[in-house]
């Protein structure tokens, strides 16, 4: 056996005590967490030492394909078809840098992002994102919206904030994010809203040229003008339902000083926001026995 997973699920000791078959009957072995192609190309490796998705004209959905092959290969301890992953990826990725967020998108699904693919798209983001109509792979159009803020926000720093804004605007344009054929309308309206969070968050009028930013203004589909992108006050992000949080560094000697300093943060940034208690204490319908029988509910008894 080429993998040692399967050896001692198969042919350990162990396997014989937990087998659940009747004499003389094949047992079954059930992997659910795992698509049933990736599982196909799996012992096609283990058979044939080769996988023939990998000498195909590369698409999308084998680029996805790879990405779950490769955390696969790790799962099953199979270093020589991780090996040859990697070669597809490096290859291919390389050529078509507009298949590197599909795998960066699928790698999001199961918490192992591809390291190739992700360099590609810091490398080379125009090409990844915003592919010609020749090109092979869909660029920004493959991500997903937990796949979009990722990105963003991992490109916020060293890319351009104007190819940030068009790539926003492509995504909301063409993306088949939460479409469906009962309510186009709305969920158009959806992806638009989403998209003008992440360009109020991430995009910085400062850093792009004036007559390129008047010129994507009259392209734009989401904002008029450019005062639309300066209005990024917190009072419009909460009242949409969400707030980013900036980006910080992490310090082990550094102690939080606010109470919203304790609150846990998600990957890409995303914290709810907290009611504020000392506005309720200045409001002056409340008088100081309510406001002591909120703080302890014993006073009023």
């Amino acid at each position: 056996s080429r993998s040692t997973t399967f050896r001692q699920k198969f042919y350990g000791q162990n396997a014989k005590k937990q087998s659940l078959a009747l004499p003389g009957e094949p047992e079954v072995v059930i992997f659910k967490h795992w698509d049933c192609r990736v599982l196909h190309m799996v012992v096609e490796y283990c058979y044939t030492d080769s996988c023939a998705a990998m000498r195909v004209k590369p698409t999308e959905d084998i680029a996805r394909l790879m990405a779950n092959l490769r955390i696969a290969s790790k799962a099953f301890k199979i270093p020589g078809l991780l090996d040859k992953v990697k070669q597809w990826s490096w290859r291919q990725v390389n050529r078509h840098p507009a298949l590197a967020t599909a795998m960066v998108d699928e790698g999001m699904l199961k918490d192992d992002i591809d390291e190739l693919a992700l360099q590609t798209l810091q490398l080379k983001p125009r090409a990844a994102m915003l592919p010609n109509n020749q090109a092979v792979g869909n660029g920004v159009l493959s991500l997903t919206k937990p796949g979009l803020l990722f990105i963003l926000r991992t490109l916020e720093d060293t890319t351009s904030h104007l190819l940030l804004l068009q790539a926003i605007e492509r995504w909301v344009d063409f993306s088949s994010e939460d479409s469906t054929e009962e309510s186009p309308s709305r969920e158009r309206k959806t992806r638009e809203a989403f998209g003008r969070k992440c360009a109020l968050r991430f995009v910085k009028i400062s850093q792009i040229n004036p007559s390129s930013l008047e010129k994507a203004m009259q392209q734009s589909k989401l904002f008029q003008s450019r005062q639309d992108l300066t209005d990024i006050t917190t009072t419009n992000l909460l009242d949409s339902g969400l707030q980013f949080s900036e980006k910080s560094t992490y310090s082990s000697n550094r102690r939080p000083t606010s109470p919203s300093a304790l609150r846990p943060r998600t990957a890409i940034g995303i914290v709810r926001p907290e009611v504020n208690f000392a506005q309720t204490l200045s409001a002056p319908n409340i008088g100081m026995a309510k406001v002591a029988e909120k703080v302890d509910p014993d006073v009023s008894q």
